[in-house]
Order: C-alpha cells, then structure tokens, then sequence
C-alpha cells in the first residue's frame, strides 16, 4: 500500500466512524465547515446544531475528497470545493446499508460547507 492509499484509508475510516457517532447520537446530518486552518465538524441533532470536532484543514480536505469518491464510486470523480456538489447513495456501515445524501457550496473567500444527510 502506498502512501496515497493509506491516506485515503484513514479518511475512510474516519469517515465510517463519523457516520458511526452521528447515527449512534441521533444526528440527522453532519455538518463540515472547512475554512482556512481549521474545520468544524456538527451534527443536526432535533432541532440544533452541536459542534462536535475541529479538525485540521487538510485533513477535513482528504476527508471529504474521500466521502464524495466513496458515494459516488467513481475514482475519477473528483470533488471540487469552487462549485456545488450533490449526490446521494449508500455506504455499507456495521454491516448496514445507510443512505447519504451530500450536498457542497463554496464559501468564499475560504474553504466550503459540506452538508451529509444521514437516512
């Protein structure tokens, strides 16, 4: 394995683990915010929004990158955080199949939003 793909196996499971908590706390979406050096991660908890993480920029970056390649399913899909960016399909967590919506908008002069609907 090089040093591409551990990356993206880390985000990956980031990612599952992300999905993980938020089911596992009622979420009904994960928020990521991704502004210069930093990024916040919230959960839609009835009818607020909580803070729940901050992560590094670049790896907020990665993740999401990952997200929209593992939803889409196409490795030469790539995100682009300059424009909008939907799609939904499914991604196979403990062994069950949970629906995600994605949904991107830029945020300008910096970074972008990422918004996942878990169903």
């Amino acid at each position: 394995m090089n040093l591409r793909d551990a990356k993206i196996s880390e985000c990956d499971a980031d990612y599952q683990s992300l999905v993980r908590d938020a089911i596992e706390k009622g979420a009904s979406s994960i928020h990521i915010e991704v502004r210069e050096g930093s990024a916040t991660i919230k959960y839609r908890i009835k009818p607020l929004l909580k803070q729940m993480q901050v992560l590094s920029e670049d790896h907020a970056r990665k993740m999401v990158s990952t997200i929209y390649r593992s939803l889409t399913q196409e490795d030469d899909i790539e995100f682009s955080e300059f424009k909008l960016n939907n799609w939904s399909g499914y991604k196979e967590i403990d062994e069950v199949n949970v629906k995600i919506r994605f949904a991107s908008i830029p945020n300008y002069p910096y970074g972008f939003d990422v918004v996942l609907g878990l169903n």
